[in-house]
């Protein structure tokens, strides 16, 4: 099994041939979304949390809304 991480290995994605990490990072929170939630993001935060995600071992950042 291949691993980036001990606790997180990289898994099939469906039939695509691309691996990815069993953790993803949701991110509809950090744009307009985040009105339908009740708040709002900052482009600080929104910013800080995809540089800390791309700085981790997760290498899935779910972009839809």
């Amino acid at each position: 099994m291949t691993t980036i991480e001990p606790l997180l290995p990289l898994r099939p994605l469906g039939l695509t041939g691309l691996r990815a990490t069993p953790v993803a990072v949701g991110t509809s929170a950090l744009g307009g979304m985040a009105r339908a939630y009740g708040f709002e993001v900052d482009e600080e935060v929104a910013i800080a949390t995809i540089e800390a995600a791309l700085a981790s071992p997760v290498n899935f950042i779910d972009t839809a809304n």
